[in-house]
């Protein structure tokens, strides 16, 4: 089991505190970060707190496993997922987070009807 402390921002971490997530082992960390829905939500938090060009936006992990531990800096505009949203225009990023969010909110008011 590996615990996985998150910030996204681009000069520097949008948030105060990081949020933790615990992990299998490291694959399936970087399995999730690469997932769309992943993908929407970053580009999702980043268009709510104004972070643009996009080509800026940054991951920062710090990762303990059994009394080790590592951080890192990914560059989103490294990572094979995020490129394709790279040259989008504002307007094109804004329908993918419109659609994301009212996707969000129909599944939780489906899931509120169970």
């Amino acid at each position: 089991m590996i615990t996985v402390a998150l910030n996204l921002g681009g000069n520097g971490p949008l948030n105060l505190f990081p949020m933790i997530f615990n992990f299998e082992n490291a694959r399936e960390w970087t399995d999730s970060i690469r997932e769309e829905s992943n993908m929407i939500g970053f580009l999702d938090w980043a268009q709510a707190c104004s972070l643009y060009p996009i080509s800026k936006m940054k991951i920062w992990a710090y990762i303990e496993d059994d009394g080790h531990y590592w951080e890192f800096e990914v560059k989103l505009k490294n990572v094979r997922e995020f490129k394709k949203y790279i040259d989008m225009e504002y307007e094109e990023i804004n329908s993918i987070v419109e659609a994301f969010r009212r996707d969000q909110k129909i599944n939780e008011i489906l899931d509120e009807d169970d």
